[in-house]
């Protein structure tokens, strides 16, 4: 028999050297898991992904946060996405 998972993990990378800034966090009772992601982009967005994944599958929140002072940024913007709906 299986034991249910139960489990939080997080991880960060910010390098200015190399550019890179990405991170994890997640946390999962039984079938029920949520969590955030987020990694920037070469043109100064930062990506998050915010989910949750249960028995009904992986449903996103995607949002981007723009770079303070990069050309054209216009502040914070988000979508979502339904397994099966999108590239996604």
């Amino acid at each position: 028999m299986q034991e249910p998972a139960h489990y939080e993990f997080s991880y960060e990378v910010n390098d200015p050297d190399s550019g890179s800034d990405f991170g994890h966090e997640e946390s999962r009772q039984d079938e029920d898991a949520k969590g955030t992601y987020f990694v920037l982009l070469p043109d100064g967005r930062k990506q998050i992904v915010e989910y949750a994944a249960d028995e009904e599958g992986f449903k996103p929140m995607i949002r981007y946060e723009e770079a303070q002072g990069y050309p054209g940024s216009q502040g914070e913007y988000s979508r979502s996405a339904q397994r099966g709906q999108g590239p996604y």
